[in-house]
C-alpha cells in the first residue's frame, strides 16, 4: 500500500503512527499472510507498506472483468 502527501513532507512521528495503525489492521485480516514494515521515502512524502495476501495470485479475481449477476 502507499500513501503520498500533496502537500509535502510527512511529519515522521504522524507517519509512523498512521502506518502502524494501519499495519495492524492488515495483520488481523484473515486474508493476509504477512505486513512488512513500513518504509518511508528519503523525501519523506511517500510511505510504504507491502501486504502478501495467502493464496495463489492465479486465484484472484481479476477487477476489470464484469462478476456474474452485476452489470
Amino acid at each position: 500500500m502507499l500513501i503520498s502527501s500533496r502537500s509535502g513532507p510527512f511529519d515522521r512521528d504522524a507517519a509512523e503512527a498512521a502506518a502502524g495503525g494501519l499495519t495492524a489492521r492488515m495483520k488481523r485480516l484473515p486474508e493476509v499472510a504477512g505486513v512488512a514494515d513500513p518504509l518511508l521515502s528519503e523525501d519523506r512524502r511517500i510511505l510504504m507498506v507491502e501486504v502478501a495476501l495467502k493464496g495463489e495470485e492465479r486465484d484472484a479475481k481479476d477487477p476489470r472483468r464484469p462478476r456474474a449477476g452485476l452489470s
